[in-house]
């Protein structure tokens, strides 16, 4: 089991139907982690309070060494990443497809600091 995990937020839905395989190949996301998916492939976001907790629940121990993959509704992207980077303190690591490498990339970045941290900085006035 690899160290980091990929969570991707919306399982692919579509297959190919010679081979059945995703039309859509994450298999290059492995390099990252091993994936977990937190909402099924198809789910549009028509009852928040069931895949919000899906998301809640699978996010539980997302850390800042984990990353997130915004495949999907964007609806759900928004929220799987609100739900992570509070349970990362702020800092999120998300993947970024490179079409013309064919490999992912990672963009970092803290959406917001902790409370207790921005009480610590000084105030700057204009």
């Amino acid at each position: 089991m690899s160290a980091h995990r990929v969570f991707v937020v919306n399982e692919p839905m579509r297959y190919n139907p010679n081979d059945g395989h995703r039309s859509i190949d994450l298999s290059p996301a492995y390099e990252f982690g091993d994936l977990v998916f937190l909402s099924p492939p198809g789910n549009p976001p028509l009852d928040p309070d069931y895949i919000t907790q899906r998301m809640r629940e699978l996010l539980v121990d997302f850390t800042s060494n984990d990353f997130l993959l915004p495949i999907g509704h964007p609806v759900l992207i928004g929220w799987a990443t609100a739900l992570a980077a509070q349970r990362a303190g702020g800092r999120i690591k998300m993947l970024h497809w490179l079409r013309q490498y064919l490999r992912y990339t990672v963009i970092e970045a803290i959406l917001w600091i902790p409370e207790q941290e921005s009480r610590d900085e000084p105030v700057t006035q204009c």
